[in-house]
């Protein structure tokens, strides 16, 4: 499972509509275009902001083109390997017209370590340890794989950060654009080892 607590600043695509889910709930959307850094250029990132209920009259006065600035909680979810991001606002408001497109926060991730962790050596001779760790779920019969790569500065490795082994890490999220996709690196500052039965993932 891969959550975060972020601020996403992008400018609105479709304004606010609202509809039934299954439940017979009412759910309001409203999604917005993220530039996000691809190399020396940047590319498009769709978020989809979804909250219960009807818009609010502050929600409905955002039109196309509006650039602004939600603070929320960040869900991904996999599909036919498309990554879609959510996100659950807790407030939306008009960015300033010199405001950076992007995404900044904490990221959460429960998961797999997918390679062996390294202890590597930064351009300016800092130590890190460098791995990759993956959420997986299921649809229909197929299992879908996010992946994250992870960086903590410093020389500690503990002794269950190997390849294989179920974690729970927090830490400040990097979003780029790979050929197209979201591409996400966490800056670590939380690890530990995670039993997976103590936790939906």
């Amino acid at each position: 499972m891969i959550t975060g607590n972020v601020t996403v600043c992008g400018r609105i695509d479709r304004t606010a509509t609202t509809s039934t889910n299954k439940k017979g709930e009412k759910v309001t959307s409203v999604t917005i275009k993220v530039n996000l850094p691809e190399g020396n250029k940047s590319s498009q990132c769709i978020i989809q902001i979804r909250q219960k209920g009807e818009a609010s009259p502050e929600l409905k006065k955002f039109r196309t083109g509006n650039l602004v600035e939600v603070n929320g909680k960040l869900f991904l979810r996999k599909y036919k390997n498309e990554t879609y991001i959510f996100l659950t606002p807790d407030d939306l408001s008009q960015a300033d017209n010199d405001s950076k497109e992007g995404i900044k926060g904490e990221l959460e991730v429960y998961g797999k370590i997918g390679d062996e962790a390294k202890i590597c050596d930064s351009q300016k001779g800092k130590k890190y340890l460098r791995f990759s760790t993956y959420s997986s779920e299921l649809n229909g019969k197929e299992r879908e794989f996010t992946w994250v790569k992870c960086i903590r500065f410093g020389e500690e490795k503990e002794d269950f950060v190997k390849k294989g082994a179920a974690i729970h890490l927090t830490g400040e999220i990097k979003a780029e654009m790979y050929k197209g996709k979201i591409s996400l690196t966490c800056f670590v500052k939380y690890l530990s080892p995670w039993q997976k039965n103590n936790k939906e993932g």
